[in-house]
């Protein structure tokens, strides 16, 4: 692909007038035009010089700390520099739209809708946490991924809770308590009584992945922690990065087996059901997984309400 006299952005890299991809390569997205780049270390970005001024100088400020602090917490992410390509599709539209993807090394984000032109608390908010989440997958996804379908749970529960993580340590006065709730809620109601988490992608509840998930991290979180005062989710993750960075594969078993160290094998048993099996009682599961690893919290008629506790905690 040619544009004679201009820069071509591929991968966090820049090529003059032209670059080549073959074509066994994953597929990606090239750019090329007048958007200003902005590159740290650890960190490429462009953005649409049509997004609001508002939206253009928040990410700048807070997807190279974002990135960097992932870096930092997890390791290097294998491959190319991560990159965001973040463009504009204008007001039009009522309300807010946001949509994206992230493919091999590149994270993809399309905005739009009238109510994104002024500043905007909860929008920014959602801004955030997208990237927080998507973001995190150049580790848990790409670094390392899941080995069939049916384990989708580790890397989408993963990227949900060290994204809650991230917001925490990075966005001041950002309360986690309403979105580890959600998590709680969705799987409850998505992963009902006899139904695996296993089989959520095949019976179509895909958020259970993503929720149940995030709580088994949160297990794993609290029980490390029981040990170790200095461990969360993120040296849980970058253990099992680092394990398995050689072929790039976990596995259900391999996560289990980092899990029962910190928890034991009676909880790690309870769990294996849960995922493999599923329970007939999720509430009661869930509250004797909270109690055996010390996570805090009351029950109320169909679910448990977790109590808001500091970081980590």
């Amino acid at each position: 692909m040619k544009d004679p006299g201009h820069r071509v952005l591929l991968r966090g890299r820049i090529h003059r007038n032209e670059v080549t991809l073959s074509l066994a390569e994953p597929d990606t997205y090239i750019y090329s035009g007048p958007a200003p780049l902005l590159s740290t270390e650890h960190f490429a970005e462009v953005m649409d010089p049509g997004l609001p001024t508002w939206v253009r100088s928040q990410l700048d400020l807070f997807l190279p700390r974002l990135v960097t602090f992932y870096t930092n917490k997890l390791g290097a992410p294998s491959g190319t520099r991560p990159t965001a390509l973040i463009a504009w599709e204008g007001a039009e539209r009522p309300g807010v739209s946001l949509g994206g993807s992230v493919m091999d090394g590149l994270v993809v984000m399309a905005l739009s809708g009238n109510q994104m032109v002024t500043t905007n608390p909860e929008v920014l908010t959602s801004l955030r946490w997208f990237f927080a989440h998507e973001t995190s997958h150049f580790w848990v996804g790409q670094t390392v991924h899941y080995s069939r379908a049916e384990e989708g749970w580790i890397m989408e529960g993963s990227a949900d809770l060290i994204g809650i993580r991230a917001m925490q340590q990075i966005v001041p006065g950002y309360d986690a308590a309403p979105k580890l709730q959600q998590e709680m809620n969705d799987c409850i109601k998505l992963n009902g009584a006899g139904k695996p988490l296993s089989t959520a992608e095949s019976r179509g509840d895909y958020k259970a992945q993503y929720a149940c998930g995030a709580l088994l991290l949160l297990v794993a979180e609290a029980a490390s922690k029981q040990k170790d005062a200095s461990s969360d989710a993120f040296s849980f993750i970058r253990h099992l990065i680092d394990a398995n960075r050689s072929d790039g594969e976990v596995t259900e078993a391999e996560w289990l087996a980092m899990f029962s160290q910190a928890a034991g094998p009676v909880v790690s048993r309870e769990v294996q059901a849960f995922i493999d099996d599923g329970v007939p009682d999720p509430l009661a599961f869930w509250a004797r997984i909270f109690t055996a690893t010390g996570i805090q919290y009351t029950r109320k008629d169909t679910t448990l309400s977790l109590v808001r506790l500091k970081e980590g905690a």
